[in-house]
C-alpha cells in the first residue's frame, strides 16, 4: 500500500499569527506538565509496538523551564530483513518564562538582618560628692623609665592575616568555587545521552489445514530489533546554571569566614600587644602583671594555631634579631 503526501499552502494574516502566539504563551504552563509526544509517525508502519513498557527516553528530557535541543536517531531491523533508520531534532522553548515571572525562590536569599536592640532608658542617678582619690601609681613613674616599644606594625598584621588565610585555605576554596561555577556553565556544551535497546517478539498461530490434518496449526515467531539514542543539549546552562545558586551561597560563606578570621587575628594580635606591655611594665600592679602574663600565653598559643606556626617563627626571628 502506498501513501501520497499532499501539501497545502495557507496564507496567514499578521493578526492570526499574533493570536496564535498569545494562545501558546497563555497555555504553556498547562502543556509543560504533560509528557511530550515525540513518537515518530513512521513507527506504526513497521508493525505494532507494545506501549506498556514506558521508558525514560520518551519522558520529559529536561526540567521544566529549560531551553534544550535534542537529536534522536532510531534504527529498526525486522525479522524479514527490513531495515529502517530515522533521525529527528527536537527543540524545547520555555514559553512559561515569557508569560510569567520567574520563581523568587531560585534567587539567593539575603541573610536576615538582626533587629536592633532597644535603647536603654537613661536613669537619673544622684551624684555623690566623693573625697579626693589618691594619685594613681602611674603618675609616680620615674621620669627616666622608658615606655615599652610597640611591635605590632601594619606589616606584621598583614603578614599574620596572610599566614592565617593560607593555613585555613580559604583563598583556595574561593577559587575552587569559581572554577565549579564556570564548569557548571560549560557543561551545557556536553549532551545528556540516553540509549534504549529493545527486542520485540511477535508470536502468531496460523491455521494451515491439509488433507490428512484439517486442524493443522502452524506457529510463527517474528523478531525485530530496535536501537534508539538521544542526545540532549541544555543551552540555558551556557548563560546560567541552576548549580550557581548553591555555589554563590557557598562563595558568600567562604568570604564571611575569611572576614571573621581576619577580625579574630587582628583582635588577638592587639590583645597580645596590650598584655605584653602590661607584663613588662615595671611600675604595674603585680596582680595585673600576673593576669597579663597569662593573657600573653593565651594570645600566643591562639595566634600560633591560627597562623599555622607563623607567629612562633616570627617571634623567634624577632628575638634573634634583637
Amino acid at each position: 500500500m502506498s501513501q501520497r503526501n499532499r501539501s497545502r499552502a495557507f496564507v496567514l494574516s499578521p493578526f492570526t499569527v499574533c493570536l496564535a502566539i498569545g494562545a501558546l504563551s497563555a497555555s504553556a504552563p498547562a502543556f509543560a506538565e504533560t509528557e511530550p509526544d515525540d513518537e515518530p509517525p513512521w513507527v506504526m508502519s513497521l508493525g505494532p509496538v507494545d506501549p506498556e513498557p514506558a521508558h525514560e527516553l520518551w519522558g520529559e528530557p529536561v526540567s521544566t523551564g529549560s531551553l534544550w535541543v535534542a537529536i534522536q536517531a532510531t534504527f529498526v531491523q525486522t525479522d524479514d530483513g527490513k531495515r529502517d533508520f530515522a533521525a529527528m531534532a527536537l527543540l524545547g522553548i520555555p514559553l512559561e518564562r515569557i508569560g510569567r515571572a520567574r520563581d523568587r525562590s531560585r534567587f539567593v536569599a539575603e541573610r536576615p538582618t538582626p533587629a536592633p536592640a532597644p535603647a536603654a532608658t537613661p536613669v537619673d542617678v544622684p551624684v555623690a560628692v566623693l573625697p579626693d582619690a589618691p594619685l594613681p601609681r602611674a603618675e609616680a613613674r620615674d621620669a627616666d623609665a622608658s615606655p615599652v616599644p610597640l611591635v605590632v606594625t601594619p606589616n606584621v598584621a598583614r603578614a599574620a592575616i596572610a599566614a592565617a588565610l593560607e593555613h585555613a585555605r580559604l583563598e583556595q576554596a574561593t577559587s575552587r568555587v569559581e572554577r565549579l561555577a564556570s564548569r557548571a556553565r560549560t557543561s551545557g556544551l556536553l549532551p545528556e545521552l540516553r540509549f534504549r535497546v529493545t527486542r520485540q517478539l511477535d508470536d502468531a498461530q496460523v491455521l494451515s489445514p491439509t488433507e490428512y490434518d484439517p486442524d493443522r496449526v502452524t506457529a510463527t515467531v517474528k523478531a525485530s530489533l530496535w536501537l534508539e539514542a538521544r542526545a540532549t543539549f541544555k543551552l540555558d546552562k551556557l548563560v546560567f546554571a541552576d548549580e550557581e545558586v548553591t555555589l554563590e551561597r557557598l562563595r558568600e560563606d567562604r568570604l564571611e569566614a575569611g572576614k571573621k578570621l581576619r577580625e579574630r587575628v587582628l583582635e588577638t594580635l592587639f590583645s597580645w600587644q596590650r598584655a605584653v606591655r602590661t607584663r613588662d611594665d615595671p611600675v604595674a600592679d603585680p596582680d595585673a602583671q600576673m593576669k597579663a602574663a597569662l593573657s600573653v600565653i593565651e594570645a600566643e598559643v591562639t595566634l600560633d594555631v591560627l597562623t599555622g606556626g607563623w607567629f612562633s617563627r616570627w617571634k623567634a626571628s624577632r628575638a634573634s634579631g634583637s
